[in-house]
């Protein structure tokens, strides 16, 4: 999973690249798509720290690489931390499909 950030130039050392790099592993490895409090307090039990924190790091390293992520055309309109970490999650499962992480928050 590192390789897929490394691949798009993310930037290792902020705490939002930890926090979602541990949320996409979470998302694969339980195959959670609706899980919004169950990920990110188990983000926050994992870095012992709160669960608004861990959003807004994530939020925040969209913020700051948001060109990167749509010049890469993983998004469109910018995500939601839980947006964000599903469509990793799907592109790193299944590479670019039909079906959207978007599709699959709606249903």
């Amino acid at each position: 999973m590192g390789r897929f950030f490394l691949t798009f130039g993310f930037p290792l050392h902020l705490n939002g690249y930890h926090y979602a790099k541990e949320g996409i592993a979470y998302v694969i490895q339980n195959k959670c798509i609706d899980c919004n409090k169950i990920l990110f307090a188990y983000i926050a039990e994992e870095y012992d720290t709160e669960m608004m924190n861990v959003e807004r790091c994530i939020r925040t390293f969209i913020d700051k690489y948001w060109i990167m992520l749509k010049d890469a055309g993983l998004f469109s309109i910018r995500p939601s931390s839980r947006e964000f970490i599903l469509t990793c999650a799907e592109y790193i499962n299944f590479g670019f499909t039909s079906v959207s992480a978007y599709d699959i928050l709606n249903v």
